[in-house]
């Protein structure tokens, strides 16, 4: 384990037995020479600090002999050491891991894994420092040497051998505070940088910052890593010299993924002041083991919670049991709960006891649907009869009530308990669950993920599925169809309308193209249909056909719609995109070019709605658009556009009370705060309507703005002065105006004397001042 904690490192002498060592070798004045901490010196029976190589190997080779001497299959361990040291020597590789049998100190017999690594190399490659760690696994080799013995007579102890030489994949590392004296680099095996995703520098040391930042970042690992510093600042201050089994939750830098290591960690040595001169350890991989332990948690948490489902099920009554036994129930006949009988209408025997041929009687064949599921009941029923299989279980089968004729789907379960010699039936049963509303509820997101729910159409999602599933390679016709203005009747007459527009014309296309083609809606007022016509005048008849239906929709709604379309007849060289580009752009040429000629027929069927819903009559705008314009000419607008614009100003201005309840519009009394309110919306809603039938600005905010009043107490934004517009201001007298004079439900006819008096005094406050003026100059000139 790396430094984590910088501070003093005090001083406290082990007293367990040394399972670790590091030592190196360094080429000095043409020798190499061998160096030994205690650690390692313990471990391997030396007593030498730093010897040249040949007096080391001299000692060496001596116990090397006496470890051949207790076994001559060790011989191959001991050639292997010198073999790969040789070649390390001469450059041929820069580490190597290799484990052998040795005699320690007490000439006791023991087992070392070595890893050596080159640090430096001379000008010539020649290595001239090089670092080794040794480590006792004696523990490990006897395990598995056990193990293997009983290999013959008991499998699953081998199996178990395998799992713990597994687990005892060891990493270990080294920090040596006179190589690096801030503790900020530390030496570690390849296991340990490859299970922690670690990089090593030049010199092959490991960055101690990049050991820290390997902390998992949740709660379990913050906690855990917090726990492993504490112990590690207690070695610093020199209360502990070890710890053993400090769990922590760490994270691969490389992949993200978490892991869990068993720390074990010891202090080698201490300089005189107590501070820390060596410290490593050696650190299992537990990963395996914690997720196993997880995961069974988590099957004891299931499991428990399937018991208690399965008790409360039963308590409950919602699952139908059955079960026969032809040893001891007479033929033909099967036990079932209260439930089963009920559900199913099935006529009750002694004991709960109901026939077969009842039980089959229920299983609805009347549909492609039921026979298909009824088929694969039945599939699954005759592997179990011929012993292909014990059970089957989630088979959904679609049931009748044979009383009440009541749809219902059940899942089967079904399992043999016990069979007759010859493998025949003697013993079975099951459950079912009624999962009805389940499999509605799937058929309902099946068919709205495929279907248009307004139109019964099969939606976008479906038209882009099927030109990828089907083969398009035969002729056929591809038909883009739109409807023209539905926004302006969703502005108009409100989108309750819009919605029965776009299911109207999908109808009337079902209608007269439901028999030979897939019919798609794939915008909102877009359609698409693939047919198997390819003749160009049966295509147009249909179409024809289609547009002349549409105006039963004018009979039922008092309210005109068209569509524009296009087609292309596609063979096997064209492409499907290509025609449907040509296709939509037929249709986009025909609805620019109708777009003028609907205007018109809009504005007519706006007007005349208007007018039955109002008192909003034909007289009444003419008698204000004579007013309005004379009020432009004295304003200074005579230019003929500005006057055409004025005098349909005039016919539109209330056009928004279209969308206003006629109960509202015709009422005779007071109205009702909320009623007013609905009133004073017909302004915006005008604006909506007329904007999308009429390219003037003027005519379209003389409708929004026209009861704006001068002081700003008007409607519906409360506009004052200048920021009402001309159109508007103008409009609003006039209209005014013509109402004192005629009358209303809600108000009688005025003298003319009266209405002037009446403008005059709402002259700087609803009304314009200087049009006020002109207003009465050009009443004034009337009577004379």
């Amino acid at each position: 384990m790396p430094n984590y904690v910088k501070g003093n490192h005090p001083n406290n002498e082990s007293k367990k037995k040394h399972a670790f060592g590091v030592w190196w070798v360094r080429w000095d004045n043409g020798k190499y020479y061998i160096y030994q901490p205690d650690s390692g010196k313990q471990l391997f029976g030396h007593n030498t600090k730093s010897l040249k190589r040949e007096i080391f190997g001299k000692r060496w080779h001596e116990i090397a002999d006496k470890v051949v001497a207790i076994d001559d299959s060790y011989k191959s361990y001991i050639d292997d050491i010198q073999g790969l040291f040789n070649k390390l020597l001469e450059g041929e590789f820069d580490n190597y891991i290799n484990f052998f049998p040795w005699i320690s100190k007490g000439d006791k017999m023991i087992w070392i894994e070595n890893q050596l690594t080159v640090i430096q190399k001379d000008d010539k490659g020649k290595p001239i420092l090089i670092a080794g760690s040794s480590i006792d696994i004696t523990d490990k080799m006897t395990f598995s040497e056990s193990i293997s013995d009983l290999k013959e007579t008991n499998k699953q102890l081998e199996e178990a051998n395998n799992r713990a030489i597994e687990l005892a994949d060891i990493l270990v590392w080294r920090i040596d505070y006179n190589a690096y004296p801030n503790g900020d680099y530390f030496l570690a095996n390849d296991s340990y940088v490859e299970t922690l995703g670690l990089k090593r520098n030049r010199d092959g040391y490991v960055k101690l910052s990049d050991f820290i930042s390997t902390g998992y970042p949740d709660e379990e690992g913050t906690k855990s890593m917090g726990e492993l510093l504490e112990m590690f600042q207690l070695s610093i201050d020199n209360k502990l010299d070890q710890f053993e089994k400090v769990l922590v939750k760490h994270m691969n830098k490389k992949n993200g993924n978490a892991v869990y290591l068993e720390h074990n960690t010891k202090v080698e040595k201490r300089y005189a002041d107590g501070s820390i001169e060596e410290i490593g350890g050696y650190i299992f991989n537990m990963t395996d083991r914690v997720n196993l332990g997880n995961v069974n948690v988590e099957l004891a948490k299931e499991n428990e919670s399937l018991l208690r489902a399965h008790t409360l099920a039963l308590k409950s009554g919602k699952v139908m049991i059955w079960f026969i036994d032809d040893a001891e129930i007479e033929k033909g006949y099967f036990y079932g709960n209260d439930m089963i009988i009920d559900k199913l209408g099935l006529e009750r025997s002694t004991n709960n006891l109901f026939h077969v041929e009842d039980f089959d009687k229920s299983i609805c064949i009347d549909d492609e649907e039921g026979i298909s599921l009824d088929k694969n009941y039945k599939d699954n029923k005759l592997k179990v009869i011929d012993g292909v299989m014990d059970s089957f279980e989630k088979v959904i089968v679609k049931h009748k009530n044979i009383k009440n004729k009541e749809i219902m789907y059940f899942e089967h379960n079904f399992e043999v308990e016990t069979r007759y010699d010859d493998s025949t039936l003697m013993v079975r049963g099951g459950f079912m669950t009624d999962v009805t509303a389940e499999v509605i509820a799937e058929k309902r997101n099946d068919y709205l993920l495929n279907y248009d729910e307004m139109t019964n159409l099969k939606n976008r999602n479906s038209f882009e599925n099927y030109i990828i599933s089907h083969n398009l390679d035969l002729d056929y016709s591809l038909i883009i169809v739109d409807i023209d203005g539905l926004k302006f009747i969703n502005d108009a007459f409100g989108h309750l309308m819009g919605d029965k527009a776009i299911a109207f014309t999908a109808d009337k296309l079902t209608q007269f193209f439901g028999d030979t083609s897939d019919l798609f809606r794939i915008g909102g007022d877009e359609y698409a249909i693939i047919s198997s016509i390819v003749e160009h005048q049966v295509l147009e008849e249909q179409i024809q056909f289609v547009r002349d239906s549409l105006v039963e929709f004018y009979n039922a709604y008092n309210i005109k719609i068209n569509i524009s379309w296009g087609y292309e007849i596609v063979d096997s060289e064209m492409e499907f995109s290509e025609a449907f580009i040509e296709a939509e752009n037929l249709m986009y040429r025909r609805k620019l070019n109708e777009r003028h000629s609907r205007k018109s027929r809009t504005m007519e069927t706006v007007l005349e709605t208007l007018n039955q819903k109002t008192e909003e009559t034909k007289e009444h705008c003419e008698r204000m658009s004579g007013y309005a314009v004379k009020l432009m000419k004295k304003v200074g607008y005579n230019r003929s556009s500005d006057q055409e614009d004025m005098k349909l100003l005039c016919k539109v201005h209330d056009i928004g009370k279209i969308t206003v309840a006629e109960n509202i519009l015709s009422k005779g009394g007071k109205l009702t705060r909320d009623e007013y309110m609905k009133i004073r919306k017909h302004a915006e809603a005008g604006y909506k309507i007329v904007r999308n039938i009429v390219e003037s600005d003027d005519i379209a905010y003389g409708v929004l703005y026209h009861h704006e009043r001068i002081d700003g107490n008007g409607y519906p934004f409360g506009l004052s002065g200048d920021e009402i517009p001309m159109y508007a201001k103008i409009i609003s007298i006039c209209d005014a105006f013509d109402v004192m004079v005629s009358g209303r439900i809600y108000s009688k006819p005025k003298l003319l004397s009266e209405v002037i008096d009446e403008l005059k005094r709402c002259s700087g406050t609803q009304f314009d001042n200087k049009l006020i003026e002109l207003f009465i100059e050009i009443l004034e000139e009337e009577k004379q």
